[in-house]
C-alpha cells in the first residue's frame, strides 16, 4: 500500500489495540463529568466574583 509517495506496511497482529467497552464508557463518563464540573465551577466564581465586586465596590465599574 502507497501512501504519498510513501511505502506503508499492513498491520500486523501484535499492532492491534483491542479497547474494552465497559472502560471506555467509564473513561467518557468520567471525562464528561469532569468537564461539567469544570464548567460549574466557573460559572459560580463568575457569579461571586460579580457579588463581590457590587458588595466591595458599588459605585466603580469593572474593568
Amino acid at each position: 500500500m502507497r501512501l504519498r509517495g510513501k511505502q506503508v506496511k499492513p498491520l500486523q497482529t501484535l499492532e492491534i489495540t483491542i479497547i474494552d467497552d465497559a472502560k471506555l464508557k467509564k473513561a467518557i463518563t468520567a471525562a464528561a463529568l469532569g468537564s461539567a464540573m469544570e464548567w460549574f465551577d466557573f460559572g459560580v466564581y463568575g457569579f461571586v466574583a460579580y457579588a463581590l465586586w457590587q458588595i466591595f465596590f458599588p459605585g466603580a465599574t469593572p474593568g
